[in-house]
C-alpha cells in the first residue's frame, strides 16, 4: 500500500505517464486500504469551534484526503505532495469537494518545505509517505510538522514501521496474512525509534495506536 510519491524510490514522479501507471496499480489495494484510511479520519479531533483544518502530508492522488472529507463534513484539507503530476490527479479525483481542499507542492526532503504550506493546522495526517525518507529526514519532518500544529493539535501517521532486526523481518515475512508482493525491509526507523523521535520533536503525548506487522498508526499530540 503506497499512497504518495516515493523520493529515491526509482520512479519519475514528475512524469504523468509514470504517475498514471502507479495509480492504476495502487488502486488495486483499495479493498484493503480504505477501512484503514477511514479509521484514521475518524480519529481526527473535533475543534468544537469552526471547521477542522487538516494537512495531508505526502497525499499523492488524494485517497486519504478523500476519506477525511467524506467522513468529516466540517473538515477542510490542504493536500501536500512534491509531484505536480500527482497533484493534478488529485485535483481531478477530488473536484467534487470544491474549495474544501487546497493543494500545495513542496519537497519535504528539503529544509524549508513548510514555507510553501498554509497553516497552522488542527491536525496533520499522512499515509505511507514519511517512511520513504532517510531517518534523519524523518526526525526533521516531525519537527517541521510539530511547528505547523496549533496547540492541542495532533499528528496521525499511518505508515511503515520498519523492523529493526533481521529476525523480526523474517517473522513478518512468514506471516500468511502479509501481502507477498511487498518485501520487508530492515531499517533504523522502528517501533522504539519513532516514538522517541516524536517526543524529541516536541509532542507531549505519543503512542502507536495500532500495529499490524510492519504497518501501524503513530499519534503525537501537541500540548494545548
Amino acid at each position: 500500500m503506497t499512497i504518495s510519491s516515493d523520493p529515491g524510490g526509482g520512479h519519475d514522479w514528475q512524469s504523468p505517464a509514470c504517475v498514471d501507471d502507479w495509480i492504476d496499480s495502487d488502486v488495486t489495494h483499495d479493498e484493503q486500504r480504505q477501512p484503514l484510511l477511514h479509521r484514521v479520519a475518524t480519529l481526527l479531533p473535533a475543534t468544537g469551534s469552526g471547521p477542522l483544518e487538516v494537512l495531508d502530508v505526502g497525499g499523492g492522488y488524494g485517497v486519504l484526503t478523500a476519506a477525511i472529507l467524506e467522513d468529516l463534513p466540517d473538515a477542510t484539507v490542504v493536500l501536500h505532495d512534491y509531484s505536480e503530476a500527482m497533484i493534478n490527479k488529485a485535483k481531478e479525483r477530488l473536484s467534487r469537494f470544491g474549495d474544501r481542499v487546497r493543494y500545495r507542492i513542496a519537497d519535504m526532503t528539503q529544509p524549508g518545505w513548510t514555507d510553501k504550506l498554509s497553516g497552522p493546522f488542527d491536525a496533520v495526517a499522512s499515509a505511507l509517505a514519511i517512511h520513504n525518507l532517510e531517518p534523519e529526514q524523518i526526525q526533521r519532518v516531525y519537527r517541521d510538522i510539530f511547528s505547523l500544529l496549533r496547540p492541542g493539535g495532533c499528528l496521525l501517521n499511518l505508515d511503515v514501521i520498519f523492523p529493526a532486526s533481521a529476525g523480526l523481518a523474517d517473522l513478518y515475512r512468514r506471516d500468511p496474512s502479509r501481502d507477498p508482493t511487498f518485501d520487508v525491509s530492515v531499517a533504523p526507523a522502528g517501533l522504539e525509534e519513532q516514538p522517541r523521535w516524536l517526543r524529541a520533536a516536541g509532542f507531549a503525548e505519543v503512542d502507536c495506536v495500532w500495529k499490524e506487522l510492519d504497518e501501524g498508526l503513530l499519534w503525537g499530540l501537541r500540548a494545548a
